[in-house]
């Protein structure tokens, strides 16, 4: 019995790694190509917003984990700061999917500016927060 439950869940985690890299392959294009956006189209462009919805759903759903939100009705439709607590992986996806396709703007710390591909990827998806003192993080958080 204990042989069949570990056989079972290394085919659940070879299944959700080929699901999720086949979903990255999928949307590997169209992300180049809505990295290549303007800033105004990326942000304020309603099929850009249901693509990001899309590929959260997705990346969710290609984990294969059991999901279950609870307190949704919460969340403001309203222009708000939500904050991850950063306690898994999945928390961009989570946070992407509860705001469906509504228009939103990612935080990051510069610091995360030392990989070749996060330099890349970065200053076109999110607000980079320079931390370096008050005063230039705060003219950034303007800038969202």
């Amino acid at each position: 019995m204990r042989l069949l439950s570990s056989f079972l869940a290394l085919l659940h985690t070879v299944l959700s790694r080929l699901l999720l890299l086949l979903i990255m392959i999928v949307f590997c294009i169209p992300t180049i190509l809505f990295l290549l956006l303007p800033d105004k189209i990326r942000y304020h462009n309603r099929l850009c917003n249901q693509m990001q919805y899309a590929f959260y759903w997705l990346l969710l759903k290609g984990t294969l984990l059991p999901i279950r939100v609870r307190g949704a009705e919460n969340i403001p439709t309203t222009p708000a700061v939500l904050v991850a607590n950063h306690q898994s992986s999945l928390d961009i996806p989570l946070v992407g999917s509860l705001l469906y396709a509504a228009p939103h703007v990612w935080l990051a710390t510069n610091e995360l500016m030392v990989s070749p591909i996060l330099r890349f990827i970065l200053p076109r998806t999110t607000v980079l927060v320079d931390v370096s003192s008050p005063i230039a993080g705060m003219r950034t958080l303007l800038k969202a």
